[in-house]
C-alpha cells in the first residue's frame, strides 16, 4: 500500500487559460518559475497527504468504515493539488503538454475515488513520464 500511496503521491501540474493570459489577467510564468512554483504546490499536498494518510489510519485502523487512504485522503488531495495548480500559468507554448498533465493527475484521482485498480497505475506512470519529461523532478 506504501508503493502505491507513494506512486499516487507523485503528483502534478499546471493549466493556463487561452489567450496567454488567465482570468485575473496574470501574465504567463516562464518554465523555470511555472516549474518552481508548481514543485512548492506538490511538496506542500505531498506533506500534507503523508499527515493526512497517518491520521486516517490512525482514526480508521480495525473499524472497516469501508473508506481507504486512497478514497478518504489521496483522491480528494489530488484533486485538490489539481485545483491549486491550475492556478499557475504556463508558458503559452507549453499549454497542451501541461493541460495533458493536469488531466493525467485528474484521472489518478478519479481512479483512485472510485477504486479503480487497473486504471489508477497506468494513470500515474502516464502522469510521472510526462512531468518528468516537462521538467519537473520533485513530482515524479
Amino acid at each position: 500500500m506504501v508503493v502505491i500511496l507513494g506512486a499516487a503521491i507523485a503528483t502534478g501540474f499546471a493549466l493556463g487559460c487561452g489567450d496567454g493570459e488567465d482570468e485575473a489577467g496574470a501574465a504567463p510564468l516562464t518554465k523555470a518559475e511555472f516549474i518552481e512554483q508548481a514543485e512548492a504546490i506538490c511538496a506542500k499536498s505531498l506533506k500534507e497527504r503523508e499527515e493526512d494518510t497517518v491520521s486516517w489510519e490512525k482514526e480508521n485502523s480495525g473499524k472497516g468504515n469501508g473508506g481507504t487512504p486512497l478514497t478518504d485522503v489521496v483522491a480528494p488531495s489530488l484533486a485538490q493539488e489539481a485545483e491549486e495548480l491550475k492556478t499557475l500559468v504556463p508558458p503559452a507554448e507549453d499549454e497542451a503538454d501541461v493541460t495533458r498533465m493536469i488531466g493525467r493527475l485528474s484521472e489518478v484521482s478519479e481512479a483512485f475515488e472510485e477504486g479503480d485498480s487497473k486504471k489508477a497505475p497506468r494513470a500515474i506512470e502516464q502522469f510521472n513520464r510526462e512531468s518528468a519529461d516537462y521538467g519537473l523532478s520533485g513530482c515524479p
